[in-house]
């Protein structure tokens, strides 16, 4: 067999079956390995085969023939930067939710379920090269009405940018799944990295430097948004007046947002640096720290958080610190399950075990060991030990085991925010590496840290102030 064709089994043996009038057989999933970084399309999308017209198989080649072909199938990418060549269309680009499928140019369109994985996002870069986002993640056209079950892992996707639309990076109305991906350097009118109206899971990765034009710098959500083990770092949404809400995270209309185990650090908006949400939020050991807001109209502000209506915004273990303007928090108060921390007075605590001004002593935001970047809780701080059994995550953001005797005392007990103290020395050998599974090294303890430089961010380029309508949600399956 060539190398340069590979070739998908179970396509030939339905052909085969086809031509012998057998029974109807089970669809089978393909697996394409990735050989070629260039930018080119299959020759031929359907027969199985992920080659182009120069016989190679490129990462677009590869995601035209999982379309084509009924089923779930596997996209296996190694090393390398992936520079996306071929102009978009305005159709692509557009701000509705949905756009419109075109796989053979500008971004890589995903109508069909698919897993696919990198080495590691040091290693693997989708480059969008500034010619549109890097993924679409469309609701199946036609084979899945409920939408799609597509994981993405270990690769690192950047400079995508789309003027007057959604989800700089990622736009996704189906059922996506984020492991150990980096999403970094791109812009858009809503959702510089990623805008969501479908179903998504974010786990062990980072947002970071991401723009947004209008609303969430990192994210843009309208649908189910679950974030575990990761770090949203220096995104802003840049705009002005009603327009520029949620630095790292804004959650509107049938959005809802849980996120556990989560850094969010050094983003900023006029509006909610942090996180701006009109709908429901849960937190669960949250660290925010250094998030800024300007101010908004009617003096709208948090640095931290925005809280636009009444009792949608709940919290257990969660650090709101260090805001440079705006306040913690911001519009309404938030509903308080205990044990969290605020270093001023304003996100309105009253839970059993709430500390109100009181520093927590956050670290900056570097690699502490694990996946991602974190704020280490300093020794003396109030955090430590300071939460409580019930509702404590099993481990940390890291990946330490939780709880931990932090302080001396004897005792074991939950700290406060994302970061547990007093955790033996962490090295990366001890954490499972992200992608792994369903990717797996040879040596299943040899992933590297998935740490971007910790910068400011700054403005991708003008954006024009356009007005981009509110996505439909689609409920998830």
């Amino acid at each position: 067999m060539n190398a340069l064709q590979p070739r998908l089994l179970g396509a030939a043996l339905l052909a085969l079956a086809a031509t012998m009038g057998s029974p109807a057989m089970p669809v089978l999933a393909a697996t394409f390995f990735v050989n070629s970084t260039i930018d080119a399309v299959d020759a031929n999308p359907g027969d199985g085969i992920c080659a182009t017209a120069g016989r190679q198989c490129t990462l677009r080649a590869a995601v035209m023939e999982a379309n084509a072909l009924a089923g779930p199938d596997t996209i296996r990418v190694p090393a390398g930067v992936y520079a996306l060549s071929i102009p978009t269309t305005p159709q692509e680009d557009d701000a509705s939710p949905i756009g419109q499928a075109i796989d053979a140019s500008g971004d890589l369109d995903i109508t069909d379920d698919l897993t696919l994985g990198g080495v590691n996002a040091k290693d693997v870069v989708v480059d969008a090269n500034g010619i549109s986002r890097a993924f679409d993640v469309h609701v199946g056209s036609g084979k899945d009405a409920s939408g799609l079950d597509v994981s993405i892992s270990a690769l690192t996707i950047r400079e995508g940018k789309v003027i007057q639309g959604v989800g700089g990076g990622i736009r996704n109305v189906g059922a996506l799944r984020l492991a150990g991906v980096v999403v970094t350097e791109n812009g858009a009118y809503n959702g510089g990295g990623i805008a969501n109206s479908g179903d998504l899971k974010i786990d062990r990765s980072t947002i970071h430097k991401n723009v947004a034009e209008g609303a969430g710098g990192g994210i843009a959500n309208w649908g189910p948004l679950d974030v575990n083990a990761s770090t949203l770092s220096s995104n802003q949404a840049t705009g002005s007046q009603y327009s520029d809400h949620g630095g790292a995270l804004f959650n509107g209309v049938s959005g809802s947002a849980l996120l556990t185990n989560v850094t969010i650090s050094g983003n900023a908006a006029e509006v909610g640096g942090g996180i701006s949400t009109i709908t429901n939020v849960t937190l669960r050991n949250v660290t925010f720290g250094g998030n800024a807001a300007s101010g908004g109209a009617g003096g709208q502000a948090g640095g931290g958080i925005h809280i636009g209506n009444p009792g949608i915004v709940s919290v257990k273990h969660t650090i709101f610190a260090d805001s440079p303007s705006g306040g913690n928090c911001d519009g309404f108060a938030v509903t308080s399950n205990g044990y969290n921390v605020d270093d001023g007075m304003t996100c309105g605590l009253a839970g059993p075990g709430d500390l109100n001004n009181t520093d927590p002593a956050l670290g900056p935001l570097k690699d502490n060991g694990g996946p991602t970047h974190t704020q280490a809780l300093s020794p003396g701080s109030k955090a430590i030990d300071a939460g409580t059994s019930a509702g404590c995550p099993a481990t940390d953001q890291r990946g330490v085991a939780r709880p931990l005797d932090g302080d001396g005392s004897g005792g074991a007990a939950c700290d406060i925010g994302a970061y547990e103290a007093a955790g033996p020395a962490i090295k990366i050998e001890d954490i499972p590496p992200v992608g792994c599974p369903p990717f797996c090294p040879p040596d299943p303890r040899g992933g590297p840290v998935i740490n971007p430089p910790v910068e400011k961010p700054a403005p991708i380029g003008p954006m024009p102030l356009v007005a981009s309508p509110t996505p439909t949600p689609r409920s998830s399956r």
